[in-house]
């Protein structure tokens, strides 16, 4: 961390050494910006391009923090097209980046890690998914505890990869977590609740098929 701060205010220095770098890094600061409208709007051709060019000027200044972002930002782009071995390439390059700065438990690890976990399940490798979504989920209970909405976004996520994987006996146990820490914080009638129960009726005929819905 101490590597990343030195870096940091070297950054710092080459801004305000001269109008034309602070200019520069002003251009690659408001690329990144553009980059983000242009990925919800859906131009990601635009967006990859956007993010590659800012990157490049990010470099030239070495600060860690813009070109870890400009990293996990290209991975998603990529993740949007489909090209999932390259989004793959630049959320780990991001997430390398994002550890050593920040350490293990800290929230953009922890979003790295979850992102890594959609790519490995939209590839269908969910073994290595539940991985990413386990990691990311060990890192929100260290940082908010058990009961906080974080936690069931988490067991959502891992609920679809055990899902995927078979594993019905794993996906009840994440559904009922999730069920009780959305029944506390949003009541029983909110939509994520209600949804967690049509799921878990779905699991559990699923390890049932011979059992039947009775119309009365």
């Amino acid at each position: 961390q101490v590597h990343h701060w030195r870096r940091h205010k070297k950054c710092c220095k080459m801004i305000s050494s001269s109008p034309d770098m602070h200019l520069r890094y002003v251009k690659a600061y408001e690329g990144y910006k553009i980059g983000l409208n242009q990925k919800d709007s859906g131009e990601f051709d635009q967006a990859l391009l956007t993010f590659q060019e800012s990157l490049e000027i990010f470099k030239e200044f070495q600060d860690d923090s813009d070109i870890s972002g400009c990293y996990f930002e290209i991975g998603s782009v990529l993740s949007s097209k489909k090209q999932y071995e390259e989004a793959l390439v630049n959320y780990r390059k991001a997430l390398e980046i994002f550890r050593d700065i920040h350490g293990e438990n800290h929230g953009k690890t922890c979003v790295c890690y979850e992102a890594i976990g959609n790519v490995m399940s939209d590839q269908g490798r969910y073994d290595d998914a539940y991985i990413g979504y386990g990691k990311a989920l060990a890192i929100r209970l260290e940082l908010f505890g058990e009961n906080h909405m974080e936690i069931g976004q988490s067991y959502y996520n891992i609920d679809l990869a055990q899902f995927e994987k078979g594993d019905y006996d794993g996906v009840l146990v994440s559904l009922q977590k999730a069920k009780a820490i959305y029944t506390r914080e949003l009541g029983v009638e909110h939509p994520r609740t209600v949804q967690r129960n049509v799921c878990i009726d779905f699991c559990q005929k699923r390890m049932n098929p011979s059992k039947k819905n009775v119309q009365l």
